[in-house]
């Protein structure tokens, strides 16, 4: 480990509980690694981190004596001085080849508030020199009262002083980062810490945008969202309608799961929630016969659960079966269904059956079906969302 660290490689090394990695193999680590123009960095999760500490302290605190300290960052750290502070216990440990304990959620925060620094600082100059502009304009053409002008002028002021203050953050920060790059990481539980789904932090920067769902399409992460869906009403700019879609965005795929898990025997009952066996069995046996044939072919698989192997095979044996199911949830919706009704009494889209191939069609991937589902939901924003949410699970 020490000949891959002064080679600048990465290298994991594995041992079982008990066998000393935090007690023995970090201490020594630290020992041989830390020197005054590298620091040694002991990245451990959370819940390990003021254990660590304890045992280093303990180790380096009769013979050989060496400093350990704790480096701790989060987002609400904005203030210069705050981390001038931060940079200058840095120095210190540096300069005495002190160990530094910290976690990975510190580390991240540090890298991301670097980033969200900078992309604020790209954004004040332009708005201070608008504020600047604004304030001449006015002088000169006295549009405002003297005490206007006066607050604007401490806007000013305030903004040129963030200005000032996101410059000196930024250049602090860059310090550290660049202290950090060129130092050693020594992590314990490394598969913890470097596993997303159990160690991730994000900022979110940037202007609040909502989620936009357009009349004739709808994607699966803006469906699953939580959060309200809106669509601009055509024909009446400016204008705007509420398109939360449910309870049909988390509906849909919960029936489109059951009768995948029952026609593989995962599931031994089925909300048919207002539908009758009989109008459903012979669908749910071609499902069946499907995924049997995806056994055999091998392009599916049975355990751990039901996992599919092969996306072609899926494309030509299961979608179309997927697709005639979801059909079947989608045809019960009040608005699709009343537009299927008035289909079949005009009848100049072909009727009911003519609209529902177009819509397994088109929910099955072929887009050239969309001209005849305009026709028919182009008025019904709901109605065609629906459609699309269908199309992006199947």
């Amino acid at each position: 480990m020490i000949a891959s660290a002064s080679k600048g490689e990465s290298t994991v090394q594995q041992m079982i509980m008990g066998s000393g990695k935090s007690t023995v193999i970090a201490p020594l680590l630290s020992l041989f690694l830390s020197s005054s123009k590298q620091m040694v960095l002991q990245v451990v999760p959370d819940s390990l981190l003021q254990q660590s500490r304890d045992i280093m302290s303990a180790v380096f605190g009769n013979v050989l004596t060496k400093r350990v300290q704790t480096f701790r960052f989060d987002r609400r750290i904005t203030e210069p001085k705050r981390v001038a502070d931060l940079l200058q216990g840095l120095e210190d440990a540096l300069e005495h080849q002190a160990v530094v304990c910290t976690t990975p959620g510190s580390i991240k925060s540090l890298f991301l508030k670097f980033l969200e620094v900078m992309y604020e600082q790209q954004k004040m100059p332009s708005a201070l020199g608008r504020s600047k502009q604004e304030l001449l304009e006015l002088a000169e053409g006295d549009g405002l009262e003297e005490m206007d002008q006066e607050t604007l002028k401490t806007g000013v002021e305030i903004l040129q002083a963030e200005v000032e203050n996101a410059e000196r953050a930024t250049c602090l920060l860059q310090k550290i980062v660049q202290m950090f790059s060129k130092g050693i990481a020594i992590v314990d539980e490394v598969d913890w810490v470097l596993d997303p789904l159990k160690s991730e932090t994000n900022f979110p920067i940037g202007t609040d945008v909502l989620c936009i769902c357009v009349s004739v399409c709808v994607r699966v992460c803006q469906c699953v969202c939580p959060c309200v869906l809106r669509v601009r009403v055509p024909g009446t700019p400016g204008s705007k309608l509420d398109l939360d879609l449910a309870p049909e965005r988390w509906l849909l795929p919960m029936h489109l799961i059951d009768g995948i898990m029952f026609a593989s025997g995962h599931f031994r009952q089925l909300s048919l929630e207002g539908m009758s066996m009989a109008r459903v069995g012979a669908l749910l046996t071609d499902m069946a016969a499907a995924i049997a044939k995806g056994y055999t072919r091998m392009t599916m698989q049975r355990k751990p659960h039901l996992i599919l192997l092969d996306r072609n095979f899926y494309a030509a044996n299961l979608m179309p079966v997927v697709a005639k199911w979801a059909l079947v949830w989608l045809a019960g919706q009040p608005a699709i269904e009343n537009a299927l009704l008035l289909c079949e009494a005009d009848g100049r889209t072909g009727g009911q059956s003519e609209v529902k191939k177009a819509i397994r069609e088109y929910i099955s991937g072929r887009s050239a079906a969309k001209t005849k589902l305009e026709e028919v939901f182009g008025t019904q924003p709901r109605s065609m969302a629906m459609l699309n949410l269908a199309r992006s699970w199947v």
